[in-house]
Order: structure tokens, then C-alpha cells, then sequence
């Protein structure tokens, strides 16, 4: 019992984590193909 309670209480720090960690992975891929474009393509913008 008190096994589910511990889970109950570690899953959603543990999921925030996760969703953190994928919310700075996508800005980074993000940022890092901005760059490249504008890198290659400068007159666009």
C-alpha cells in the first residue's frame, strides 16, 4: 500500500520532468533550424 502511495506521489514529479526535458529538446531543434536557415537563406528574412 504504502508502495502505490509513493508512485501515486513520485509519477507526476517524474512526468514533468520528462515533459520539461522534451519541451527543451524541441526549442533546441527549433533554434537550431531557425539558424540554419537563415544561415542559408539570409534574404528571406
Amino acid at each position: 500500500m504504502a508502495l502505490t502511495i509513493t508512485l501515486l506521489l513520485i509519477l507526476p514529479i517524474f512526468l514533468n520532468g520528462i515533459e520539461n526535458q522534451l519541451k527543451k529538446v524541441v526549442v533546441n531543434i527549433c533554434v537550431f533550424l531557425l539558424n540554419n536557415l537563415l544561415l542559408k537563406h539570409p534574404t528571406i528574412f
